[in-house]
């Protein structure tokens, strides 16, 4: 099972579906999916590239978990929500684009994503969970004084040389980068 193409009838992909298909390379999920379950893709060790559909509106926790070849998502502008563990260990990542209509992004969401060397976070995101960015390789991030972030958010990302924080900041980010040795 190397290329699948999911077909226009489908319209809801149950948890673990595809969970450790290991030769699985490339999907395309057509618009009439409406609803994923968690962990459809876990640890599916050779997928490269995944078209989702353009209505979803969350992507669910673990879905990508330790997808270690993915190097390509497009996320949609429908996307409101990035479920805990979601990227994590996706260590071929090198670049995400958050969609403008996100809110938040949970727990682990982007933890050992290595391959990523920056991120902005649009103004809509108003919670970024704990651990969000733990051990990424982000070297700039930027986002907005406005976001709430918890605790430890971008614990261990020790290639960090740029934070660029819009808005007067009213103290929301105070631990979210305790323990990172800044590289100057």
């Amino acid at each position: 099972m190397v290329h699948i193409n999911i077909p226009e009838t489908v319209r809801v992909i149950e948890d673990e579906v595809f969970a450790f298909c290991s030769k699985l390379k490339d999907i395309i999920i057509p618009d009439s999916v409406t609803e994923l379950g968690n962990d459809i893709f876990r640890s599916c060790y050779s997928l490269e590239s995944v078209k989702l559909p353009h209505n979803i509106v969350s992507i669910p926790d673990y879905i990508f978990y330790k997808c270690t070849n993915l190097s390509e998502v497009l996320l949609p502008n429908t996307v409101e929500s990035i479920g805990d563990y979601a990227f994590c260990r996706c260590e071929s990542l090198k670049k995400i684009i958050l969609p403008e209509n996100l809110k938040e992004i949970n727990d682990d969401a982007f933890s050992w994503c290595v391959g990523i060397d920056e991120i902005a976070i649009p103004k809509s995101v108003k919670y970024i969970g704990p651990n969000a960015f733990k051990h990424s390789g982000l070297k700039r991030v930027s986002l907005y004084s406005e976001t709430e972030i918890d605790k430890y958010a971008f614990v261990g990302c020790d290639n960090l040389v740029d934070v660029d924080v819009v808005g007067e900041s009213n103290g929301n980010i105070r631990d979210a980068f305790r323990f990172v040795e800044f590289n100057r």
